[in-house]
């Protein structure tokens, strides 16, 4: 997965260069803490303080914003409609 990231982060364009970095640091933190305790969800469950770093950082207001161009920006330049849900 983190390949794959590193892939699309090195391709996108440099209007949203700076956002995917952002979001995809979180998303390559979060495959982090994963493996770490190897995928269990037990284990993930006791991971306190781990989960709470996590936590924060997908509370930040940069990371939210990041999050928020991006969806815009895949909304008006790509044609991608957000996820209805």
């Amino acid at each position: 997965m983190k390949a794959a990231l590193s892939k699309l982060e090195d391709s996108a364009p440099a209007e949203i260069k700076g956002d995917v970095t952002t979001v995809f640091g979180v998303i390559g933190k979060m495959a982090d803490v994963f493996a770490k305790y190897d995928y269990d969800t037990a284990k993930l469950a006791t991971a306190q303080a781990d989960f709470a770093e996590f936590t924060a950082a997908i509370q930040s207001p940069n990371f939210v914003a990041a999050g928020e161009r991006l969806g815009t920006y895949f909304q008006q330049v790509c044609g991608i409609a957000p996820d209805a849900g």
